[in-house]
Order: structure tokens, then sequence, then C-alpha cells
């Protein structure tokens, strides 16, 4: 909240507003996750890190990669960092993606680090949902990480290259 509210002050004072109805959101907010059983989290400096609720913890900083790989499973650690540089290189892979004859072709790598991570996190939402109602899901996860290695032997003719 302490970064959020810096950020909406800054924000607030480049467009003209009213400062003092940030302060007042922010104390708000402040209450609310107090209400909420929320103790801050802080650093040896004092400085406030997040919220704990319990065993739980919210960092202010969120990091998204670092959470994926928490929920991924140890397989599909590599799926995301890949993805994400294919998503930010999207420019680079639309040109990619046309052939010298203008027509469009898939880009192999891209397909392949999109499937691994919608597969890891299905994985992963299974595994979740499982240990949340207590159901054993070991079956079910035996049968996905068959069904994933299947795909990707049968997917290894479209990413390699044939040769003329």
């Amino acid at each position: 909240m302490v970064t959020e509210h810096q950020h909406q002050k800054t924000a607030a004072k480049g467009l003209g507003l009213d400062l003092a109805e940030v302060d007042r959101a922010a104390a708000n907010a402040g209450a609310r996750v107090a209400a909420a059983g929320a103790m801050p989290w802080l650093n040896v400096n004092g400085k406030l890190l997040g919220h704990m609720v319990g065993t739980e913890y919210a960092p202010l900083d969120f990091v998204i990669s670092t959470q994926i790989k928490a929920f991924l499973p140890h397989w599909a650690l590599g799926s995301y960092p890949l993805l994400s540089g294919a998503a930010h290189g999207r420019p680079w892979m639309i040109a990619r993606g046309r052939t010298d004859s203008g027509e469009w072709r898939g880009e192999a790598a891209t397909v392949m680090a999109a499937v691994m991570v919608v597969m890891g996190a299905l994985e992963s939402g299974v595994s979740a949902l499982g240990e949340y109602l207590g159901i054993d899901t070991t079956a079910a996860l035996a049968d996905m990480e068959s069904t994933r290695m299947d795909f990707l032997y049968a997917s290894v003719p479209f990413a390699l290259p044939t040769a003329p």
C-alpha cells in the first residue's frame, strides 16, 4: 500500500488533483487491511515489505516471474521466460512468421513455449485444487504428464526445419 500510495500521489500531483483525497483513500485502505487481520511485514530497518495473515504473506513488490516460477512444476520453469521473451519480442516474431512469398508460418519455438506454460499451469492448478480439497490427484497428474510428453514427441517434426 505504501508503494501504491506513493504512485497515486505522484500521479495526482502531475494531474493537479486533490492530494488530501489520495491520503484519505490510502488511510481507508490501511484500515481495511488492519481490520482483515493482516500484520505488517517489515525488514530489519523497519521498511514495510508487505503484510502477513497467519503464515501467508503478500509482498508489496510483486515480481510476476518469481510468482509464476513458484507456481509452475519443475519441468516447466524455463517455459515462462521463453514465452515472456517471445511476447516482448512480438514485432520480431511477426516478421519471422512471414515467408518470402508473404504466407504465414508458425514459429514452432514460440508455440511450444506457450503450450508448455499452459500445460504447466493446468498441472499446477490440478495439484493445488487437489491439495485444497484433500483429493489424491496422483493418477490425474500422471495422465497429464503422459499427454504432455506424447504431445512433445509428436511435435518434434513440426519444430525441426525440413530439408528442401
